[in-house]
């Protein structure tokens, strides 16, 4: 929420950018990752370090009511590294995934204990801040 001051009085704007569908990186390949929400895609990234975005495909999710309708997409490759949360209904996706594909695999032991991949690395961040006193 953004507040303007104009002429003393002071104009409120909401912004939305509520997501309308999926977010896809193709390359081509025949691994895929599968992520929640974007930020749990930049995790990776930023936890990988040298990863090579050229080598996978990646789909963001943007929510999990799209879950079901980028099936057709997932099914397309080889391996299915799945992403999601760890609360009850990312859990609940996944294990549905596994169910009819043993082509989907859940990752989510990487960030085990927390509520996604973002949390999870966000927390090695201040592990490594307090270990070095910053």
């Amino acid at each position: 929420m953004i507040k303007a001051a104009t002429n003393s009085v002071t104009h409120i704007l909401k912004n939305s950018s509520s997501p309308k569908s999926v977010t896809t990186l193709d390359n081509g390949a025949e691994e895929l990752y599968v992520f929640e929400g974007f930020f749990d895609f930049l995790s990776l990234l930023a936890f990988s370090g040298d990863y090579q975005t050229s080598s996978s495909d990646f789909l963001i999710l943007n929510s999990l009511s799209f879950f079901e309708g980028a099936w057709e997409y997932m099914e397309k490759h080889r391996l299915v590294n799945l992403f999601l949360d760890r609360d009850e209904t990312g859990r609940r996706f996944t294990g549905y995934a596994c169910s009819l594909s043993s082509c989907h695999y859940d990752r989510s032991a990487l960030y085990e204990g927390f509520k996604d991949l973002n949390e999870w690395l966000a927390s090695k961040g201040k592990i490594k801040q307090n270990r070095y006193g910053k």
